[in-house]
């Protein structure tokens, strides 16, 4: 989802999990504890390609923190100048190199409304991220423990070596109903994971009836499907693939 705050130009957060929406709540809090700091700019910094007309006058015309206001075309219409404090943090210098400021108490003002709606929608935003979360593992707990009812999984490691230098290579044996299946498991260096059948080839699944197949290679015709999987191999190849070794992992580069 996106969060738009205060319906500040150019500022949206975007949020996809409890982790995310977690830290920009904290954010949100933190500027709003600090929003009567004051605040220096550094001058030739402050968006040269956003000033009033484009020609450089002085700090009072360029664009600063343009994102705090809609509509905002100039730093003093939302901060006051601390005039001391930049006269003699710039003094002996031939122009203006930094400037402090602080938000006027009604941008202030305007800010911490928006804030605290934000604080309000993100909190509700988070209540519902941690109900998909939490629905999210019951549902992977509730499917392996499935998966696994009356299985035997044994699972042994050797080490290999291949062009990205040494790595695992596992060997899984599931057991479904009696009747054994063996399966080996790889990270390939720049080609990701890779899990093979004992008795050879690869195992794919039919992107329209969703079924398990195994195929085999030769150099006249390429890849060919060989044969479906049985409901208790599928069952084996599934386990290995979803809680396998290297579930879950990227491409070794």
């Amino acid at each position: 989802m996106i969060i738009e705050v205060m319906g500040l130009a150019g500022w949206k957060i975007k949020t996809y999990s409890k982790r995310v929406i977690e830290r920009d709540i904290e954010h949100a809090k933190d500027y709003k504890k600090n929003l009567g700091n004051p605040f220096v700019v550094n001058v030739n910094d402050m968006f040269n390609d956003l000033k009033t007309d484009g020609e450089y006058h002085s700090s009072d015309d360029r664009i600063g923190m343009h994102w705090l206001l809609p509509g905002c075309s100039k730093l003093s219409e939302i901060a006051d100048l601390d005039v001391e404090w930049t006269k003699e943090r710039n003094k002996g210098y031939l122009y203006e190199v930094q400037q402090r400021y602080t938000l006027k108490p009604e941008t202030q003002a305007k800010i911490t409304v928006a804030l605290d709606e934000f604080i309000d929608r993100a909190t509700k935003a988070l209540d519902d991220a941690v109900s998909a979360e939490d629905a999210k593992k019951r549902a992977y707990e509730e499917e392996k423990t499935r998966l696994l009812d009356s299985v035997t999984w044994d699972v042994n490691g050797k080490q290999i070596t291949d062009e990205g230098g040494k790595t695992m290579m596992y060997e899984h044996i599931v057991t479904v109903d009696g009747k054994k299946f063996v399966f080996t498991e790889r990270s390939l260096f720049d080609v990701g994971r890779v899990i093979n059948p004992k008795r050879g080839g690869l195992i794919s699944r039919d992107s329209e009836t969703g079924k398990y197949y195994r195929e085999k290679f030769n150099d006249a015709n390429g890849w060919n499907r060989v044969e479906d999987l049985d409901e208790d191999e599928a069952r084996a190849y599934e386990i290995v693939l979803k809680y396998g070794k290297y579930a879950g992992t990227g491409i070794r580069m």
